[in-house]
């Protein structure tokens, strides 16, 4: 057998072994906790600096999961995934050495997530440093990137073809949930911003920034501007919608298997817990 598909069949057979269960639930994992070994002598992630190259933990597959932080601009932060499987290397991916292994930096699978969102749409995963990228290999990354050079790779195969095509679907989620967030926390603040314009001034101006709801307490962080729901306990893991309604309309603020904590960024001007006590409520997926 041609050796590009021997390492394709092999790439296919390690992806799909689990995959379409875990795909089932998006981008939450049936198998969380599923022992994974943590990286060593690295540091967690706290605010993504160019150069970076992070491995998220545990991955959401039977592979890990790496990318490089690419650049930051205007509140964006561009990702490139990164994979071991550098024979698949095509004219736009990059080679380099990370913590003394060879990968490929996908350019054509960058992706920009908004920085204030950056962890939170990998929920409760670990985001490690393992390594740094030197600024001539980064250069270079954002050249092949932004199409200024060619890439490391070569001709393009099918089997090439194929292998992006299974990457694309592993990287899927994290770009969805960056959509998602991004577009959630939107219709939140602007809901909520239109019903606290008509409260009294009084009631809008003393806020508590605690609260609870249908088995969902919340807390209002006012530094970071993030509402922070917590299931009560007996929620935790079960299938439910958590909804905010605004007449009729109404803004989904979490569907899927509830964990511990749901983060949703949300502007200071637009927090309320009396609007939140009003307009928040939840109901079962099967019985919606």
């Amino acid at each position: 057998m041609d050796p590009l598909k021997e390492i394709l069949e092999l790439y296919r057979e390690l992806v799909e072994m689990k995959m379409d269960d875990i795909y089932a639930e998006s981008f939450e994992p049936l198998e969380w906790k599923r022992v994974h070994p943590l990286p060593q002598k690295v540091e967690e992630l706290k605010d993504p600096l160019p150069g970076d190259v992070v491995e998220v933990v545990p991955s959401p597959d039977m592979l890990e999961m790496v990318f490089i932080v690419l650049r930051r601009v205007r509140g964006f932060v561009e990702i490139v995934p990164l994979s071991r499987f550098w024979e698949m290397a095509t004219p736009k991916d990059v080679l380099l050495k990370v913590s003394g292994e060879t990968y490929i930096a996908q350019t054509s699978l960058s992706m920009d997530i908004v920085r204030q969102d950056f962890k939170r749409i990998f929920r409760d995963r670990k985001l490690f440093i393992i390594d740094r990228l030197k600024d001539r290999t980064l250069q270079k990354v954002r050249a092949v990137c932004d199409g200024e050079a060619r890439g490391d790779g070569l001709v393009i195969t099918d089997e090439k073809r194929e292998f992006k095509k299974l990457e694309i679907k592993r990287w899927f989620p994290v770009f969805a949930e960056g959509i998602i967030l991004y577009e959630t926390s939107q219709e939140l603040t602007d809901a909520m911003e239109r019903l606290k314009e008509a409260l009294p001034l009084a009631a809008s101006e003393q806020e508590d920034v605690r609260g609870e709801k249908e088995g969902i307490t919340w807390f209002y962080d006012e530094t970071d501007e993030v509402l922070i729901l917590l299931p009560a306990e007996e929620l935790v893991g079960t299938a439910k919608r958590i909804k905010f309604r605004v007449g009729d309309e109404v803004v989904s603020l979490y569907e899927g298997v509830l964990p511990p904590k749901v983060e949703l960024p949300l502007k200071r001007s637009a927090y309320s817990r009396k609007i939140l006590e009003e307009n928040l409520f939840v109901e079962d997926i099967e019985n919606a």
